[in-house]
């Protein structure tokens, strides 16, 4: 699979949106992230990255500066094209799985900077 583009493609449409805050610097919860990323696109410098799932998923992560340390924001987007309608129903599983796995996600992060 290629790696996805870091720009959104359209058409788009966030399915589900998530977001947490750690105590940490910015850049340390995004290397922590992006080790649990496999296949992701990424922008350092910008502390993004993408995955592509298929023809309908795309995952996209940022992590930014928070008074509290960094925040992790995390956007499930349907980039189906043509048929843009049956993204949704295609990755039903995906979507109703999501905030499961974002939680994983971030106790694995929470586990790596707490080493």
């Amino acid at each position: 699979m290629d790696a996805a583009p870091l720009d959104r493609p359209t058409p788009a449409t966030v399915l589900r949106s998530y977001a947490t805050t750690l105590g940490a610097e910015p850049e340390d919860v995004f290397v922590a992230l992006v080790a649990h990323l496999d296949g992701a696109a990424v922008d350092a410098a910008g502390l993004r990255a993408v995955i592509q799932g298929g023809w309908w998923y795309r995952a996209e992560y940022a992590v930014l500066a928070d008074d509290d340390g960094a925040r992790i924001e995390h956007e499930l987007v349907n980039v189906a094209r043509p048929l843009h309608w049956a993204g949704p129903i295609t990755g039903r599983a995906v979507v109703a799985s999501s905030a499961g796995e974002f939680q994983r996600l971030v106790s694995a992060v929470v586990d790596d900077l707490s080493e």
